[in-house]
């Protein structure tokens, strides 16, 4: 599994091979800690494009987190990750 961290988020490629075979969604899992090691809250985000790898879907799902966290994809962000509750 390909990690990064960006902005004070862990994030972690988790991208799936599609039922139809062959290719692989682009889907990752962004992590933020709260306040303590012990407390953390996690989203996974996807996005619609597929890849033709592994391997491929990994690097652009850490791509995908990158502008996910930076809010530069409609609809997508990060601020359920903000909250305690």
């Amino acid at each position: 599994m390909i990690k990064a961290q960006h902005k004070g988020f862990l994030i972690f490629a988790a991208p799936e091979e599609l039922a139809d075979g062959g290719k692989w969604s682009v889907r990752v899992l962004i992590q933020r800690n709260l306040n303590t090691a012990s407390v953390s809250k996690q989203k996974y985000f996807r996005s619609k494009n597929t890849c033709d790898s592994r391997e491929e879907a990994e690097a652009h799902s850490i791509f995908y987190a990158l502008r996910v966290i930076d809010g530069k994809i409609p609809g997508q962000n990060t601020n359920s990750l903000f909250s305690v509750i």
